[in-house]
């Protein structure tokens, strides 16, 4: 099964699980709000619902002050809040459609209804019959496991459903856990407040009845902490998944006689939930082992990302290992840190003709795919005027390829183009950044696609020259290691050239620029590549966007062995301010020079003159280090709360 495939069944159990889990607290805890004593307690509860899912500082940067009913439009219909119940549903139906021809057509039609339904809600609507549509999102929800388990082989893809699926519940229940009415070891609750959110949390797990059938009495802190924990026989308990999960994964590997790294670590969380009891719990404190579990949560997560998808090993994190249970799921402290941006970006166009024109063809590469390494789109929108003929392709690099036809255009045609883009990048202990870049084995290199030799030949524009070839020679000598040649190489080019604009143009060559020693991003980036290349180092040109630039950007990819892992990996170096690529980097596409990633090109009947202006804005909207609780998936390591990676691949 390819990883992209993989990846897409994994994602789409994620997202509904969550899509649901949302449902179900904003129901539950409405209704609560219902009957509370404190009319000034609602305030405080969306404020810590939003804090579990990791959605408060986002909240608050949007927002400000919590508002009852701006929180549950955020956490329902915002398509800003990746976490929220409108984002989940696309970004699964998206991941579903990567892979509509592996499903069931009942699976399809369930999501893809779902999604419609979704995307039609208007506000008034929501507020109209609000309990309804909560409801509908969780009988949806319930139905398509249904769906999914009743109609599609259980095979390799059912078992990555149903790890995502079950990854996710589990971390959902560690969360709600959290609730100060249960953090409280006291025997029953102290008051009706105390009480009612005790089944608020029992009701936001679809626990309350199997609950009452167990233990036959109201709601009891202790009992409901076993029971979410500990219970053997409730599927959204953490010991119900983790022993699930460990019946997916023999399924994926085959069971040869070698044990995957998720498999060893899914061993190790199921034998410590299997033989846990509610005293260590307590010894230990309920809070410090929640978070514990937590931390455990997103290691497995890292490992599955590492073993089957398209996630790069992060340099200095060790092979994961479980600690053993003496005292409770004792902390994991990694000797790195994980930070998540995401980039704002805006790229206005207008091609202006002196007259009418014909047959107007019109090739745009301003969009990055939906996933690239550590990085996902997370939203994207455009509009162009005069309207053409859209079709949306693949060129030979894997870049996505916008052609618009228009049979005649008067004048001009303007375009607007929007997205969000996030990113990961993981940083030592002591600030530096660590090695990232894009595992070469998770490329696409089948027919008819560019792989490495295609990137150590030279072009057009990277060219040669007896001083670039002097220059290549030495640094070969003096860094024999391929990423530390790839360092120096970016230094020394960084040195011998100086940043001036406008006396370079498009067509400027590697060795012209080299031997003028100036030019703009473009040049930098060409001569680095033609250094490279000398080297022995394959090496691509990277079009793309970075806060600040004013423009589009240009920087260098090298493949290179990772010094930790031994894999060859694709490591972006910016020539330009010296640098390797950070998690605010938004890549676009990639070739082997400038022309074959050209944002905008194409052709026209006609005898007029034309002139394009540009304009482009990228703004750094957020950038922090992902906790226990916060961030999005990725494409790059997903923690319990991305929608991301997406916690990894995660398209809305």
């Amino acid at each position: 099964m390819l990883s992209r495939t993989a990846e897409s069944f994994f994602w789409i159990g994620r997202y509904i699980e969550r899509a649901e889990y949302t449902a179900r607290m904003c129901n539950a805890h409405l209704n609560l709000l219902l009957e509370h004593p404190d009319p000034n307690y609602a305030a405080d509860l969306w404020a810590r619902i939003m804090a579990q899912g990791g959605d408060l500082h986002l909240y608050r940067e949007r927002h400000g002050t919590v508002d009852q009913r701006q929180a549950l439009e955020f956490l329902a219909l915002d398509p800003g809040n990746p976490n929220g119940i409108i984002s989940c549903v696309a970004a699964a139906r998206e991941n579903a459609r990567h892979v509509q021809d592996q499903l069931s057509s009942e699976v399809w039609s369930l999501i893809n209804g779902f999604f419609l339904r979704m995307q039609g809600l208007s506000r008034q609507e929501f507020w109209g019959r609000t309990h309804a549509v909560l409801q509908e999102v969780l009988t949806t929800g319930y139905a398509f496991h249904g769906v999914v388990s009743n109609t599609m082989l259980h095979d390799e893809r059912l078992a990555f459903y149903r790890l995502g699926r079950d990854l996710e519940r589990a971390g959902r229940t560690v969360r709600l856990l959290k609730s100060p009415a249960l953090l409280d070891m006291s025997a029953e609750p102290a008051g009706i407040a105390e009480f009612q959110e005790c089944v608020a949390v029992l009701k936001s797990a679809s626990a309350y009845e199997a609950y009452r059938k167990t233990y036959r009495s109201g709601p009891d802190p202790a009992k409901i902490v076993d029971f979410l924990l500990l219970s053997e026989n409730f599927p959204r308990s953490v010991r119900f998944c983790a022993r699930t999960m460990a019946r997916m994964l023999p399924l994926i590997s085959g069971g040869g006689q070698t044990m995957p790294e998720p498999e060893r670590l899914v061993g190790q969380f199921q034998a410590d939930t299997e033989f846990a009891s509610l005293a260590d719990i307590y010894d230990e404190g309920l809070e410090a082992y929640l978070d514990a579990l937590g931390d455990r949560l997103d290691v497995l997560a890292d490992a599955f990302g590492r073993a089957y998808f398209r996630y790069d090993d992060a340099p200095g994190v060790p092979s994961a290992s479980l600690p053993q249970r003496r005292k409770p799921f004792p902390r994991l402290e990694l000797p790195t840190s994980l930070v998540q941006a995401v980039v704002e970006v805006r790229h206005d166009f207008t091609y202006t003709y002196d007259l009418p024109v014909g047959n107007v063809r019109t090739i745009l590469r301003l969009v990055p795919n939906q996933r690239y390494g550590r990085q996902r789109l997370l939203d994207c929108q455009w509009h162009m005027e005069p309207k053409g003929a859209f079709r949306q392709s693949v060129d030979a690099f894997g870049n996505q390829v916008w052609q618009i036809d228009h049979e005649r255009v008067e004048r001009q045609i303007t375009c607007t183009v929007s997205m969000r883009v996030e990113n990961h990048a993981v940083y030592h202990a002591e600030g530096a950044l660590g090695l990232r870049g894009v595992l070469l084995s998770d490329e696409d290199l089948g027919p008819g696609m560019a792989g490495p030799s295609d990137y150590a030949t030279f072009t057009p524009l990277v060219d040669t020259s007896e001083a670039l070839l002097v220059t290549a020679q030495r640094l070969k000598e003096e860094q024999p290691q391929s990423a530390h040649l790839a360092e120096a190489v970016m230094r020394e080019v960084h040195q011998r050239m100086r940043f001036e604009s406008g006396v370079t143009d498009v067509a400027t060559t590697a060795s012209e620029a080299f031997t003028q020693g100036s030019g703009v991003c473009q040049d930098y980036t060409h001569v680095m590549l033609s250094i490279c290349r000398l080297a022995g180092l394959p090496a691509r040109y990277v079009s793309g966007y970075l806060p600040a630039e004013g423009m589009m950007h240009a920087w260098a990819e090298v493949l290179v062995s990772d010094p930790a892992t031994g894999r060859d990996l694709w490591v972006a170096y910016d020539p330009t301010h010296n640098r390797r690529a950070d998690e605010t980097y938004v890549t676009v596409g990639i070739g082997r020079e400038y022309q074959d990633v050209a944002p905008t090109s194409g052709f026209y009947t006609g005898m007029a003159a034309n002139h394009l202006g540009v304009m482009v804005t990228a703004r750094l909207e957020s950038r922090r280090p992902i906790s226990r609780g916060a961030g999005t998936a990725p494409l790059g390591l997903p923690s319990l709360g991305s929608a991301s990676g997406q916690e990894a691949q995660q398209q809305q």
